[in-house]
């Protein structure tokens, strides 16, 4: 077998080993969801997927691989927005692959006002901004979602965090126009 004969087969088994992960971020989702007919059904094709290749790739070849390739951790989290939801996605160390977040817009006009509220000598702590959210029925937002728009904003400089102390707006005059252009600026992709 000749060099480039075994460079496609390694591609060909990264592609399909990639299939695979996504195939189990989407089915982390369904359970989510609670759309459980979807996970057997993907799981299964997970299954069949991994069985393609006749050697397993593992979780650090692939990353040693994609590296090489030129990739970096740095990569992630990419966000965009689809139905008017902050999507994000994250790279998982633990599971070797990308996962999916999706937070709906509202948490954002409800977050911003009470990140007003910050300074950088007294930033808001998590455990104070959960309970101050709330869905249509009363209920919290559960915290990924809000934990979703701190790292956005943060990945988008617009707020700092002080360790375990919290979150602060770094440039309350301007704060509001910042975060609505930067929400424009999102690459929208419709579900």
């Amino acid at each position: 077998m000749s060099v480039a004969d075994q460079s496609f087969l390694t591609e060909g088994q990264t592609i399909v080993h990639e299939a695979e992960g996504k195939l189990r971020g989407l089915v982390a989702r369904a359970v989510e969801d609670g759309d459980y007919d979807s996970v057997v059904t993907i799981t299964d094709w997970a299954k069949r997927m991994r069985s393609i290749v006749a050697g397993p790739i593992t979780g650090a070849v692939l990353a040693k691989q994609w590296r090489a390739n030129g990739g970096e951790a740095d990569e992630y989290p990419k966000y965009y927005r689809a139905d008017n939801k902050l999507v994000m996605i994250g790279w998982s160390k633990k599971m070797d692959t990308d996962y999916e977040h999706k937070s709906p817009r509202v948490v954002l006009d409800q977050l911003v006002p009470i990140l007003l509220e910050s300074t950088k000598d007294k930033p808001i702590a998590i455990k104070d901004i959960l309970p101050r959210l709330k869905k249509d029925n009363g209920s919290e937002f559960p915290e990924y979602c809000v934990r979703t728009f701190l790292r956005w904003l943060k990945d988008k400089g617009l707020i700092s965090k002080n360790g375990h102390a919290g979150y602060f707006v770094k440039n309350p005059e301007n704060f509001h126009n910042l975060v609505y252009r930067k929400w424009k600026e999102l690459t929208d992709k419709q579900t």
